[in-house]
C-alpha cells in the first residue's frame, strides 16, 4: 500500500499537498528548512500521494547522532514506522548512535515539539498534536524540556535598576528598523559569544543567520527591541515582538549580555526595563519563551511572577 523512498530532491508542490491536507483552513503553518543535498525520506501511496516525509542532517555538535527535521506525517501507524525505520538504518550505515529530534538542523531553525493545547505563539514551531506519540511508538524518549512562561503586566514594579545603565556608562537605544542588516550585525556577533555554551549550541554564519531573522522584520516594533552598548560596541540586547494574533501580549524571545562582572546584573534590568514599557504600551502579559526547564533563568521567572504556559520537548532515541 506504501513505499517509502529516499531523495536528495522533491517537488515542493508534493510537499504544499501534504501541508495543505495536515493543516487546513489556517495561515498558521509549520516553517521547513531543506537546504542543499539534505537526504528526505519520503513515503508515498500507491497513487503516489505523499503521506509522510522527513529530513536527516548532519550536525557538528551531535557528532554521534543524526538529527530529523521537517516532520509531516498523517495520523497513520505504518507510515510513521516506516519513516523511522528508514532513518534508523541511514543511522547505523553512518555509525551514529542516537536519532534526535525534531530539529531541523540546529537549534537556529526550528526545533521541539509543543506539548500543551495552547494557541501558538510566534516563533513557535507548529505540528500535529499526535507527532508525539508517533515518536514515542518508535522508541523516542525526551531527552530535553523547555518551558515558555507567561507573566501577567497588572501593576509597575519597583525601578530599582533605572541607574543600571547610566552607572556604567552604558549607552541604550530601541532596534533602528532603517538599519535593521546593521544592527542584525550586532545581535549576530554578540549571540556568537553569549550562546557559545548553551546546549547543543552550533555556529552559524552571517548570512544564514540574516536570511533566517530578516523575515521577521515585518513584525518588530523598534521599541520593543533594546540595544545596549559599550561605546561602539554592543555588550547586551532584548528582543521582544508582539504577537500579531494576541496585540495585548509580546513575547521576549531572547536576551543576552556579554561576559563580564561590568555587565553583571544586565538582565534583570532589560526585564524591569520591557516591564516598564509594556504597561506603558498597555500590553497584559508578556511571554518568556524556550527556557530550558533546568535552567537558573526558569527559576527567576517564576520568582517574578511566572507561570508555565507552554512545554516543549526535544527527543531522543538510543540505537
Amino acid at each position: 500500500m506504501y513505499r517509502v523512498e529516499q531523495t536528495t530532491s522533491f517537488g515542493s508542490a508534493e510537499m504544499q499537498k501534504l501541508v495543505v491536507q495536515l493543516y487546513p483552513n489556517t495561515d498558521i503553518v509549520p516553517r521547513h528548512f531543506f537546504p542543499d543535498n539534505s537526504k528526505k525520506i519520503c513515503v508515498f501511496t500507491s497513487v503516489n500521494k505523499l503521506v509522510g516525509t522527513c529530513t536527516v542532517f548532519e550536525n557538528d555538535t551531535l557528532s554521534d547522532s543524526l538529527v530529523i527535521g521537517n516532520y509531516e506525517c498523517i495520523q497513520n501507524t505504518a507510515v510513521a514506522k516506516m519513516l523511522f525505520e528508514s532513518t534508523t538504518k541511514i543511522a547505523k550505515e553512518s555509525d551514529k548512535h542516537f536519532l534526535i529530534g525534531p530539529m531541523n538542523g540546529d537549534t537556529w531553525h526550528a526545533y521541539r515539539f509543543s506539548m500543551l493545547e495552547k494557541p501558538p505563539f510566534i516563533m513557535e514551531q507548529i505540528h500535529k498534536p499526535y507527532y508525539p506519540q508517533q515518536w514515542r511508538e518508535n522508541g523516542f524518549e525526551t531527552y530535553a524540556e523547555y518551558h515558555t512562561n507567561i507573566e501577567q503586566i497588572d501593576s509597575p514594579i519597583s525601578d530599582r535598576m533605572q541607574d543600571f545603565f547610566g552607572d556604567r556608562n552604558l549607552q541604550i537605544r530601541q532596534f533602528d528598523s532603517q538599519h535593521a542588516e546593521q544592527d542584525f550585525r550586532a545581535i549576530y556577533e554578540l549571540s556568537k559569544e553569549s550562546f557559545s555554551n548553551n546546549f547543543l549550541f552550533q555556529p552559524i554564519d552571517w548570512v544564514s543567520f540574516y536570511n533566517l531573522y530578516k523575515n521577521y522584520l515585518p513584525f518588530i516594533k523598534d521599541d520593543l527591541v533594546d540595544l545596549v552598548f559599550d561605546k561602539n560596541e554592543l555588550v547586551g540586547f532584548l528582543f521582544a515582538l508582539e504577537i500579531a494574533f494576541a496585540p495585548n501580549q509580546i513575547i521576549v524571545k531572547t536576551m543576552a549580555r556579554k561576559s563580564g562582572r561590568k555587565y553583571a546584573g544586565m538582565g534583570r534590568a532589560l526585564r524591569e526595563r520591557i516591564f516598564s514599557k509594556c504597561i506603558r504600551m498597555q500590553y497584559s502579559s508578556m511571554l518568556h519563551a524556550y527556557i530550558h526547564a533546568e535552567n537558573y533563568t526558569n527559576v527567576l521567572s517564576h520568582r517574578v511572577g511566572g507561570q508555565l504556559y507552554q512545554k516543549h520537548i526535544l527527543m531522543r532515541k538510543r540505537l
